[in-house]
């Protein structure tokens, strides 16, 4: 295990590796519980003569193992995840059998998969996919950057089986996706991973999409959250806290004093005439932090907010300069108009930088509210300095119509259409909030998209100032011809100093951070040959305005700066006269292009304007290349740091022309498509819910269509893509915009119903009408939890289903279709009968049970949907229908009382009727006549009267009743079904008086006439 020291020593380089869609190392490392070897990468390749380190989840005592049972290029694969990485060879990927893991114990190697944890930032894994179907041969398959096998499916089982169940595989029909990289540069530094974007789609109905290719950096580290989201979230915030404290006007505040502004304008024609970039703003330096100045409260018990109120009278815009900003983890810093009309996003410590400033964006008011939001135990960390407030008296803010001249073309006017690519790589910048100038994001030859950021020295940014420089990002006219109404949401505050020399007037600056990526801000090419460019375009903000093109279509001359005798000093080129727009102040540092789109210089300056055709100078790249000859005065060690001598650099591919989503045609995904780009090595995929709303990548691909899987049935979207090349680290400009949408899925059928014997040949299913249904989908099971199978579609409800067979019962669910189906119904059973069911057996007919009818009874018959009642009034007569009931019984209400009737059953149900059961006799009583004859005994016998009377026809039962006189009250004694009756109560020798009552279902009959008797007395 020595070498486990030597591996957590290195440093890798890869240029591509897959482990899987969710399947990052990290993630494999840590549910496995794994080691890392170093060993020779022949120990699993067949190219012995290759170096590198092997990475694998195994015990190094497997790895031998490995070569025997599977060659990396040919051959079957075994079954369980190991990574070769090789720094010459790129990423191998293997699977062992499960059977070499039996009697290893992994625990023993846990703390290495903890020490590894460490270090698996400096793997830079990437995802790569761009597969179709027609890999699934085994074999490896060239792909741009390398190649790509797809093993035997069965190995994806094995694979989940071995690493657990929470592993997103990446599949492609059944098959486990295997790349390897193995024609790489192996000293190119891999870029970072994107975070969130071209997640793996799992295939579906139509057609086979495209994978996303690998995960290399198309979103820089800073993207997260769009910008726009940023700041309507900050405005929230800063709503709902100011809300809960005190009212801004108990906020300490600064009042600027009046500025001369008439005196600044004379100035600033003396700036102008002295081709001394335009100034904006006027200082006022203070010296206030949140311990000197400002208004403390508590927000709640563990976070203190600060706020300090500024405000400057007439001032068209502000802006702060921080000489000292530290936020600590969990804080955050907001400026807002005291009217809450314009705010920033919030600031946090992932603003902070090593030289310790933060100069802000303008804001668009006067009035304005500087506010700190800190956890309390966190509020000793908060390092907060406010050395300038910049009061702003021209062009941020002010009305178009005074600005720039009306010659401008903007630079969405067709004239840009040609550099769409290279527009996004110019913008406007502010220094120390005070001057204003124009600047273009440059390339490099390693395309790692370092943000440098090339300007004009005469712009006057140094290694002193570089920190306060702001840029803003895509300020430009909406439409062509408006000259105005540009947004000042997108900006990058802060840069590094990197080179600068006076000759050829340039100065190079890193920005802090890379441009967001939703800003679609691209890496301008260059071209350092000496060559004097055949026609040229300026891309510029003139007077700081929105953003211009200006054409000239003339060949252009090298001469000494404002010389027009060629070449001069050579180091400028001069524009004789643009043909299409012009320039002017705040134009100084915009770039020049080539007819091949490349950099060959930037504006230092000139007589060109509106209204006339003289000349501009620009600073020769060529000649900056080299400049002073160190490294603080050239340009080559920083856009060539890889030495390679290249004259040229890019330019970023052109943005996709045609792209077109797909409206409702497919089911399961909005398809976006667009034409293919020359030299793209792939593409990028931007969604919005809005034409101009806030973009983010939503996936990657190698060909020229995407397949939008998480697009919401109904809603629609806005698409547009970015090709890239150059391992997908140089972006285009965005492409046209186009919307689509995925098609709702209908309404879920309710109300489904299924005959239950109603049809003598089918089973009859019905349903609601669900909405968006153009036809629906019939499916069938023998039970109700088992396998539905489709049987039919149909227009609209109902269907019959003829081919159920006879007495089987089944389960029926509905799908509404369209282009995209619905979901289940819920299930309803149904059948159809077997035929004529049988004649019944049982029949009974009530004799004198009820009164008020004769009730009919009978056993069910299988298949019987309901029951006909048949009745004469004799056993052989003419029987007649009186009534229908779908169960036993019948009561039959129309029978005369004591009159005798005879009753038949048919059963019946869709296939017709049974043949008459056999009958029975039945009738309903009515109330019956006083008993007659009563007779009590006397003395006759020891142990009771008895009492004895004639039957009574139709009473079913008999109540005596007695009394000790004649005409006393007489109380029941007793209920007998027939005569006699024994009163065992009576006390022998009394005289008792009986009377009788007929009873039957129908009541009482009257009082009997009544007799006395007695019993005897005996010894």
């Amino acid at each position: 295990m020595k070498a486990r020291t030597n591996v957590l020593g290195l440093t890798f380089s890869y240029c591509l590796a897959l482990v899987g869609v969710g399947l990052s190392a990290s993630a494999a490392l840590g549910q496995a519980g794994a080691l890392i070897e170093a060993e020779p990468a022949a120990a699993i390749s067949d190219e012995s003569s290759r170096s590198g380190v092997a990475v694998s989840l195994l015990p190094p005592e497997l790895l031998d193992a490995i070569d025997e049972l599977v060659d990396p290029v040919e051959g079957d694969a075994p079954d369980v995840f190991a990574i070769e990485a090789s720094v010459s060879g790129g990423i191998q990927v293997a699977f062992l059998p499960e059977e070499l893991l039996e009697g290893f114990d992994w625990g023993s190697f846990l703390e290495d998969a903890e020490l590894l944890a460490g270090r698996l930032e400096e793997f830079r894994i990437a995802i790569c996919h761009g597969l179709g179907p027609e890999m699934l041969d085994g074999q490896w398959h060239e792909i741009p950057g390398g190649q790509v096998r797809l093993l035997d499916p069965s190995l994806a089982d094995a694979l989940v089986a071995a690493l657990g169940p929470d592993y997103e595989l990446p599949l492609l029909d059944g098959a486990l996706v295997v790349y390897a990289a193995r024609e790489c540069d192996p000293s190119a530094e891999m870029p970072d991973l994107f975070d969130g974007a071209g997640d793996n789609q799992a295939f579906h109905g139509e057609e086979t999409p495209e994978e996303p290719f690998a995960k290399t950096e198309l979103v820089p580290e800073d993207a997260g959250i769009a910008p726009e989201d940023e700041v309507a979230m900050a405005a929230e915030q800063v709503a709902a806290i100011n809300n809960a404290l005190s009212n801004l006007s108990a906020v300490d505040t600064v009042l600027l004093p009046p500025f001369d502004i008439e005196a600044a304008r004379q100035e600033d024609a003396v700036r102008r005439a002295e081709n001394l970039p335009p100034r904006f703003a006027l200082p006022y330096p203070v010296s206030i932090s949140p311990f000197t100045g400002g208004t403390w409260e508590m927000l709640d018990d563990e976070t203190a907010v600060w706020r300090l109120r500024i405000v400057s009278p007439g001032a068209l815009s502000l802006n702060l300069g921080f000489g000292a900003y530290r936020m600590p983890a969990g804080g955050r810093m907001y400026i807002h108009a005291t009217d809450q009309s314009y705010v920033l996003r919030a600031f946090s410590d992932a603003d902070n930088q090593d030289h310790g400033q933060l100069w802000t964006p303008v804001i668009l008011s006067d009035d304005i509210v500087l506010m700190a939001v800190v956890p309390v135990d966190a509020l000793d960390k908060v390092q907060l300095e406010l050395i300038t407030i910049n009061h702003g008296y021209r062009f941020f803010g002010e009305d178009s119509g005074g600005r720039a001249g009306s010659c401008h073309v903007d630079v969405v006017c067709d004239e840009g259409n040609r550099w769409r690519s290279e527009i996004p790589a110019v913008g406007v910048y502010t220094v120390g909030g005070v001057w204003r100038c124009t600047g273009c994001m440059v390339d490099n030859t390693s395309h790692d998209q370092t943000p440098y950021f090339l300007t004009a020295r005469h712009c006057g940014v140094t290694a002193e100032n570089a920190g306060t420089v702001v840029v803003y990002w895509n300020f430009e006219s909406p439409t062509c011809g408006q000259h105005g109404g540009g947004s000042l949401s997108q900006f990058t505050s802060g840069s590094t100093f990197r080179a600068s020399n006076a000759a050829s007037d340039f100065t190079l600056l890193q920005l802090n951070a890379r441009p967001n990526a939703a800003w679609g801000v691209t890496y301008a090419g260059w071209d350092r040959g000496t060559g004097n460019p055949s026609s040229a375009v300026c891309i510029h903000h003139p007077d700081c305005d929105e953003k211009s093109i200006s054409i000239e279509n003339d060949p252009l001359t090298t001469t000494s700066y404002r010389g027009t005798t060629s070449p001069g000093d050579g180091n400028y080129l001069r524009v004789a006269d643009w043909d299409i727009g012009s320039t002017e102040g705040g134009s100084s540092g915009a770039p020049l292009f080539n007819s091949a789109r490349r950099i060959v210089g930037q504006l230092r300056g000139g007589d060109a304007a509106c209204g006339n055709d003289l000349s501009d100078w620009f600073g020769r790249f060529s000649r900056s290349w080299t400049g002073g000859g160190t490294n603080a005065t050239r340009l080559s060690n920083w856009l060539d740091p890889g030495n390679t001598g290249a004259t040229t650099c890019g330019p970023p591919p052109v943005p996709p022309t045609g792209v077109s989503a797909s409206d409702g045609t497919y089911c399961n995904y909005v398809r976006v498509s667009w034409n293919s780009v020359t030299g793209a090595t792939g593409y990028s995929v931007w969604r919005s819910r809005s034409w101009n709303g806030t973009y983010t990548m939503i996936g990657a691909v190698y060909s020229t269509t995407y397949d939008d899987l998480e697009a919401t049935p109904g809603a629609v979207y806005w698409y547009k893509v970015r090709a890239h090349h150059q391992s997908f680290s140089m972006p285009s400009g965005f492409s046209n915009i186009d919307s689509g949408y995925r098609p709702a899925r209908p309404a879920t059928p309710t109300g489904v119903s299924a005959s239950d014997g109603t049809y003598c040949g089918y089973v009859r299913i019905a349903w609601n009408h669900a909405s968006g249904a153009t036809r629906y989908k019939i499916f069938r099971s023998t039970s109700a939890h088992g396998t539905y199978a489709l049987i039919a579609t149909d227009n609209a409800s109902p269907y019959d289903d003829t081919t159920a067979s006879a007495g089987m019962t089944y389960y029926y669910m509905v799908q509404a279709d369209a282009l995209c189906p619905s979901d289940f119904s819920s299930y309803d059973s149904g059948y159809r009968p077997s035929g004529v069911p049988a004649a019944l057996t049982g029949v009974t007919a009530s004799d004198g049970t009820y009164c008020s009818y004769v009730r009919v009874s009978w056993n069910s018959a299988s298949g019987a949907t309901a029951y006909e009642i048949w009745r004469s009034t004799s056993p052989d007569g003419v029987y007649l229908q009186i009534g229908t009931d779908t169960a036993s019984p019948y009561d039959d209400t129309t029978a005369v009382a004591n009159r005798y009737y005879y009753y038949r059953v048919t059963a019946t149900n869709a296939c017709g009727r049974s043949s008459f059961s056999s009958y029975d006799r039945g009738h309903r009583p009515d109330l019956p006549a006083a008993p007659t004859g009563v007779s009590a005994s006397d003395s006759s016998y020891c142990g009771y009267v008895r009492i004895t009377w004639n039957a009574v026809s139709g009473a079913t039962s008999y109540k005596i009743y007695r009394s000790t006189s004649a005409t006393g009250t007489y109380t029941q004694i007793g209920t007998d079904m027939a005569s006699p009756y024994d009163d065992t109560t009576a006390v022998p020798g009394t005289q008792y008086y009986y009377k009788l009552k007929a009873t039957n279902a129908c009541g009482d009959s009257a009082f009997s006439n009544y007799d006395a008797g007695r019993r005897r007395v005996c010894d």
